[in-house]
């Protein structure tokens, strides 16, 4: 297929006017100018002419597919069957694409049933985007998310849970390093639940497969940081006041200041964090002062290197999947524009919003 823009996002904050991308099968095999790409592609190949703007497809780096986004997330999980919750988990999918989102980091599930979801996607049962999936979270006994199944105590247990995650095709593995708000019965947010020992066993368990860790971690040092912004985050002063508010937007201000690399991510699916917030939860980087180029290359190209995917999506270019968002105006001018979705490409499928049609 063919797909040609009034302009396409090559690289940060640059524009190829008039281009075109040339897709086969699930890959970009090229991107140029569209009289360029037209002559390589011959007049039998599919055309999908389009006047806005083709940039890549937007990359949520911290959802959970297993919780509804409502008032009291876990409750309607343990009360939901696994053949009900694994339904709602492929509407929420669905959701995800329509909004322009390609590829998901799910950072904790029960079951294996992200890992399911991430299954029937890539062979085409139903539509989404790309999940890589962490399975069941390593925490302590009635530690955070205790919930979802991946209670474990002692070095043995934590490799023996690895291992099983690994098995079963996950692509991240996840650990509670800390407690956190969601589950109300467990440690503060604050408070440490692994020893340095158990937390190095993991990741060494991890590594030896080639596969990276991800850690809920309040306040702890990282490589590449998803602050999971709220896509309703201009609401945070009236619930935490505007001076705890003014130093929670302040201290993501100072990351980004000192050079911490900051990926995108809503942690949808928790407590009124629904699978349509990437790009509002986008809305406060700019409002922070970063310039829009960033704020996208933190969905797009800077997302996909933090989830091991560089080379493979977040970028419009040769040798890539073909993950692209077509949106009407331009979100380097305006970043509300990546609101204004005409259709999403995922692994070269065509999906148009509110429409099952491919």
């Amino acid at each position: 297929m063919l797909i040609t823009g009034g302009r396409v996002l090559v690289d940060s904050g640059t524009y190829l006017e008039n281009g075109a991308v040339l897709i086969e099968g699930e890959s970009i095999v090229a991107v140029g100018p569209r009289e360029e790409i037209e002559r390589r592609a011959g007049a039998d190949v599919p055309r999908f002419e389009f006047g806005g703007t083709v940039l890549p497809g937007l990359i949520d780096a911290h959802v959970h597919l297993v919780f509804d986004g409502g008032p009291d997330p876990v409750s309607t999980l343990r009360n939901a069957t696994d053949h009900d919750l694994f339904e709602d988990m492929r509407r929420r999918g669905e959701q995800l694409l329509d909004s322009g989102v390609t590829t998901v980091r799910d950072l904790g599930d029960r079951g294996g049933l992200a890992l399911r979801l991430a299954a029937d996607i890539a062979e085409r049962r139903t539509p989404g985007p790309r999940v890589v999936a962490a399975g069941t979270p390593a925490t302590t006994v009635g530690g955070h998310c205790h919930f979802l199944g991946g209670e474990v105590s002692g070095q043995a247990e934590i490799r023996e849970l690895v291992r099983r995650n690994l098995a079963a095709g996950a692509g991240v593995i996840k650990a509670m390093a800390t407690g956190g708000g969601l589950t109300k019965d467990g440690p503060k947010s604050h408070q440490s639940q692994f020893s340095a020992e158990e937390l190095a066993a993991l990741v060494e368990e991890a590594h030896a497969a080639g596969v990276p860790v991800a850690a809920h971690a309040h306040g702890a040092d990282g490589i590449a940081v998803c602050p999971a912004v709220s896509p309703h985050w201009r609401m945070l002063p009236r619930f935490f006041g505007e001076e705890r508010a003014h130093a929670m937007f302040g201290l993501v201000r100072r990351m980004a200041d000192a050079g911490v690399r900051l990926i995108a991510g809503t942690d949808a699916g928790v407590q009124r964090a629904g699978f349509d917030g990437l790009v509002p939860a986008l809305g406060f980087y700019a409002h922070l002062g970063l310039p829009n180029a960033t704020v996208i290359d933190m969905a797009t190209s800077r997302a996909a290197a933090a989830l091991g995917l560089a080379g493979i999506t977040g970028k419009v270019a040769p040798g890539h999947r073909a993950d692209l968002l077509l949106v009407h105006g331009d979100p380097l001018a305006d970043l509300s524009a990546l609101s204004g979705v005409h259709a999403v490409f995922a692994s070269g499928l065509r999906h148009e919003p509110d429409s099952t049609e491919q």
